[in-house]
């Protein structure tokens, strides 16, 4: 256990209607968190578009991007380039509750860690999930989930609860 690398950066977006939003969010996470939890090895930059659809009961939120990696000491090399989407359907049950589904995918190509000698084989990995939104004053969140791991090849899968604070203004 412990703290990961912490993520900063900006994110952009547009409305092209009222009920409808287009962005673009590049970050950087900076390599000094604890390693237990897969931190401190490396820079990396996460950089995706996404786009949100509010109708009024159901909700589309998506995103497809790329993570970039600095050189990793552990490894002497730099990982392979991953690809990833994210895709949440949700309905309102109310202005404050919103549970929701989620599939999610990821591939990374192949690579060579040189400190090893050993090729680190493509993978890739999709997880299905579902959770809740809890949204109160207007401008903040609560969200819990829980992904599994449908599929894959050359990665763990995945099995999580994940809770999620946000703030926007």
């Amino acid at each position: 256990s412990g703290i990961g690398d912490p993520l900063t950066g900006p994110a952009i977006w547009y409305k092209p209607t009222p009920n409808s939003t287009l962005g673009f969010q590049t970050f950087f996470q900076v390599p000094v968190g604890n390693q237990d939890v897969g931190g401190g090895d490396g820079w990396k930059n996460l950089s995706s578009l996404f786009w949100d659809v509010q109708f009024e009961r159901v909700s589309y939120t998506a995103d497809a991007g790329f993570v970039f990696f600095g050189k990793s000491t552990a490894a002497d090399a730099r990982p392979a380039t991953l690809f990833h989407t994210n895709h949440r359907l949700g309905y309102k049950l109310s202005d404050a509750v919103q549970p929701f589904i989620a599939l999610d995918y990821e591939r990374q190509g192949r690579w060579t860690n040189r400190a090893t000698g050993a090729e680190v084989a493509a993978s890739h990995e999709t997880t299905a999930g579902i959770g809740v939104m809890f949204s109160y004053y207007g401008n903040q969140s609560i969200t819990v989930r829980y992904s599994r791991g449908v599929s894959g090849e050359s990665h763990g899968l995945t099995d999580s609860f994940n809770l999620k604070y946000a703030y926007a203004w």
